[in-house]
């Protein structure tokens, strides 16, 4: 969980970093109702129902307002945000408004937003299993292993915040399950 924390921080401070630095607005990406976390983006379902992907987006600033102490402080609703939201800007419905023009930038050339946002969504769903204390071993897919998902994080900060993996693994680049299962291998066969 502590790694998933820091994980979540480095990836929405990078996010911001990379929104602030490239749109065009007039007003923090957060807020401007231009913005392309903001903005309506209609697509059709499977059934031919129109949705407003952006929707939950904006009901997630508008809590993460609410429980800042100034809500008009970006920085205090960005700390409110949950590891969801960041995740669902990855998604393939925010591909042409948010990740081809902004966020592909935080990440190293060539990273496939596909990929990588279903190891962002193991971690995120990982997280929220550990939170809730529900079953982390044997899950249905070995991507949401909690050791396939610490070798994902390891490898995440590796490629967009090196310092950050150098920070949390050291030298050996070793990380904190590989080195629990080192140190404590289960007494029966489980997958871990």
């Amino acid at each position: 969980m502590g790694d998933i924390s820091y994980f979540e921080i480095a990836l929405r401070n990078a996010y911001d970093r990379t929104l602030s630095n490239n749109f065009q607005g007039t007003a923090h990406w957060l807020f401007d109702e231009n913005s392309p976390v903001r903005k309506p983006i209609l697509h059709k379902s499977h059934r031919g129902i129109e949705r407003d992907v952006n929707l939950v987006n904006r009901r997630s600033i508008e809590q993460a307002r609410a429980r800042a102490h100034d809500p008009s402080d970006p920085n205090q609703v960005i700390s409110n945000l949950t590891l969801g939201f960041w995740v669902h800007m990855s998604d393939r419905m925010h591909e042409r408004e948010v990740w081809i023009p902004y966020l592909h930038q935080t990440w190293p050339s060539p990273t496939s937003r596909k990929t990588l946002h279903q190891e962002i969504l193991a971690i995120d769903g990982v997280r929220n299993r550990a939170a809730h204390h529900e079953r982390l071993f044997k899950p249905s897919k070995v991507e949401l292993l909690p050791s396939s998902v610490a070798n994902s994080l390891s490898e995440l900060f590796r490629s967009f915040c090196p310092e950050a993996h150098e920070f949390l693994y050291g030298a050996n680049g070793r990380n904190n399950a590989q080195t629990f299962l080192r140190d404590s291998p289960p007494p029966i066969e489980v997958d871990i």
